[in-house]
């Protein structure tokens, strides 16, 4: 794989001088394509300028023209991974599927660029192909083929064309036109017998009357020429096609002796009527002749040489084929073809492997299915696992598609799930793409609950999360809760933080997001504080009180406590936590505090106040903060605290000058 870096890390004249520094060229490749390289020693070496730099790089990217056709494709593929996990899967039910692949595939042509569509209509004849071959409707694939082999090269190998047709009608003399004869040959090995005639009436009015009746000789056997698809049974095919050859081979025979008194202006017209006629009879070195390639050749063989011909009997009918007609190895198509037909499977998906990276993975995973790939044992990966992850890699470099991208990951056992699990903490959390409110996940969200609007965008956050649990995902869930978190704080979104925190059970960046909001109100005051306790989840809060104990039961405080087990299991394990509780506790009943305050509760207040240092909930570098706020309450003309409860506030007063981090707490303005 070569890949050039811009700007570039070496020059060619240069590498010999490289190699010589003792330095070399070290990569890491990430599972979205993404290669970083940078420029290493294994000794220590002066730095020089390009030994600092980093290159980034991105190989094999994904084209996106081929977007709509990956989402179109995605549905289908689950489709067979859910058939087959639950049993469901017989040959005719992997045909409706191919068939679905094949219909997508088709539709997809329609909206190929110029530049991608021939690559795309090989892949849509090799798929047909191995459907036709490999994934009969019926289930069985027992019948003769040759008109299903027909119809795949006319559809995927259109000839003779319509236009040629109409030329050589519309000419004055038909029959004088030069493709005349080799569009009714093409015609003939093709199929397309009916076709055919049309231009050969022009030879009944030829002025041989030797001519023009040959003419209508041969347009009779075109007319009647016997097709497997008029017949239920197969032996009345058998016996009418046998019938219909020996009438051919006697108007050969015929010919054959008319034309030896054939003069030399309508010789060549016998020569050519006699070789349409030895197609119809099936002489191979004559089919060998006028086919272009194997395909045609397989068809006509079919067609007119072994009637019977069977899915079966391909392998040794080509093995005749190539004899005469030599594969084009430069076409890597029909090698692919090829390889199919000789029901060599393994080389065929190594030759898809070096055509198409989409066509590759789901080709070999609808063989692997009915068993038509084979696997070495001593190789970790199947092969079908090996190309799903490969083409799922290529998805990944694409960031819209990390859905699908994970869900193929999926399907490709250890290995895959090792990827699933790497990739998912990777996803973009875009929290700050707009849209609708409707779309939007708040805090609460996290424990099916419903909290303050104006959030940022956390749609991206709750889908990711419902794709670890379906995956059963529980540490990397709470790796994308902490980085959820992480970008919450950082755009001060602290009560949503905070539910993030409690689902990846990260008990220390609780607490700094806790200190965040106590700073806030130091900063900003009472409103802004409140507002943002009111932003935390509150199942959270209910859960935190009620661990702290009945000590709070006292009927003062203004939250609800909900006991009715609704709340996510692992939030409300955590909250209980003391590390935890307390410090949710502490907010919770400071706003409760500052709100007996608003409503001239003082009594409340004061006992709230109490309680919050007694229980030592209260931050120990906020206990200044709670002191000063007992002042006005000390200075009320009302008796507001106990004598028990003066002698608390002093004992802890005493503790804030004379402890050993008077420095670290905050200043309070009084």
């Amino acid at each position: 794989m070569e890949i050039k870096l811009k700007p570039e890390a070496l020059n060619s004249k240069e590498i010999n001088k490289f190699r010589d520094s003792k330095r070399f060229l070290f990569n890491d490749q990430s599972i979205n394509n993404e290669i970083l390289l940078s420029i290493s020693s294994f000794e220590a070496l002066k730095q020089l300028e390009h030994d600092r730099l980093l290159y980034f790089a991105t190989h094999d990217p994904l084209d996106q023209h081929n977007r709509k056709f990956i989402h179109d494709i995605y549905p289908i593929f689950t489709s067979l991974q859910r058939i087959l996990n639950l049993q469901q899967s017989n040959l005719s039910t992997y045909a409706r599927i191919s068939d679905l692949y094949k219909n997508t595939l088709e539709q997809h042509l329609s909206s190929c660029t110029a530049d991608n569509l021939l690559h795309w209509a090989n892949v849509y004849a090799i798929w047909s192909f191995t459907q036709l071959l490999y994934f009969p409707f019926d289930g069985r694939g027992e019948g003769v083929i040759a008109e299903e082999l027909l119809d795949w090269i006319n559809r995927v190998d259109v000839a003779p064309t319509s236009e040629e047709g109409l030329e050589i009608t519309s000419a004055n003399t038909p029959h004088e036109h030069d493709n005349f004869w080799p569009y009714i040959y093409k015609c003939i090995i093709r199929g397309f017998h009916k076709t055919a005639t049309q231009p050969l009436h022009s030879l009944l009015s030829h002025q041989t009357k030797s001519i023009s009746n040959t003419a209508e000789r041969l347009i009779s056997l075109l007319y009647t020429f016997p097709r497997s698809t008029n017949y239920q049974f197969e032996h009345d095919y058998f016996s009418a096609h046998k019938a219909w050859r020996d009438e051919a081979k006697r108007t050969l025979s015929s010919i054959a002796d008319l034309s030896q008194y054939a003069d030399e202006f309508t010789k060549d017209v016998f020569d050519d009527i006699t070789l349409a006629l030895q197609l119809l009879c099936g002489k191979k070195s004559k089919i060998f002749e006028v086919a272009d390639d194997w395909r045609e050749c397989l068809a006509a063989y079919g067609l007119f040489v072994i009637p019977s011909l069977r899915r079966d009997d391909i392998p040794s009918v080509l093995e005749e084929i190539f004899k005469e007609v030599p594969l084009d190895t430069t076409l890597p198509d029909q090698c692919i073809e090829a390889a199919l037909a000789n029901a060599e499977t393994t080389k065929a998906i190594t030759l898809c492997n070096e055509f198409d990276p989409w066509l590759v993975a789901h080709l070999t995973d609808l063989l692997d299915k009915i068993g038509a790939v084979d696997h070495d044992p001593e190789f970790p990966l199947t092969l079908r696992q090996h190309f799903l992850l490969q083409y799922a890699d290529k998805l990944a470099s694409d960031p819209g598609l990390w859905t699908i991208t994970l869900d193929y990951y999926a399907q490709c056992g250890v290995e895959g799930a090792s990827r699933v699990r790497a990739l998912i903490v990777r996803v973009p959390l875009l929290l700050d793409v707009k849209g609708d409110n409707d779309e939007k996940m708040d805090g609460d969200d996290v424990f099916n609950e419903t909290i303050q609007t104006n959030l940022p965008n956390l749609t991206r956050v709750e889908e990711i999360l419902s794709i670890c649990q379906e995956y059963a995902l529980e540490e990397e869930a709470s790796e994308v809760c902490r980085n959820a978190a992480e970008q919450l704080v950082e755009r001060e979104y602290y009560g949503l933080a905070v539910a993030f925190c409690i689902r990846a059970k990260e008990a220390r960046k609780l607490g700094r997001i806790t200190d965040l909001i106590l700073e806030e109100y130091l900063n900003k005051g009472e409103k802004v504080f409140s507002s943002l306790v009111d932003s935390i989840p509150t199942s959270l809060l209910n859960v935190t009180t009620y661990s702290a104990g009945d000590m709070f039961d006292d009927g003062h405080s203004n939250l609800e406590i909900e006991r009715d087990g609704t709340q996510d299991a692992s939030a409300r394990a955590l909250a209980r936590d003391p590390a935890v509780s307390s410090r949710l506790a502490f907010l919770a009943r400071y706003k409760d505090f500052h709100s007996s305050l608003k409503k001239d509760d003082k009594e409340g207040a004061a006992i709230l106040l109490v309680e919050m240092l007694t229980t030592e909930i209260a931050p120990k570098r906020f206990w200044s903060v709670l002191l000063a706020d007992a002042l006005p309450l000390l200075e009320d003309s009302e008796v507001l605290f106990t004598l028990e409860d003066a002698y608390e506030l002093l004992r802890f007063l005493e503790d804030v000058h004379t402890g050993p981090n008077l420095k670290s707490l905050p200043t309070i303005k009084l």
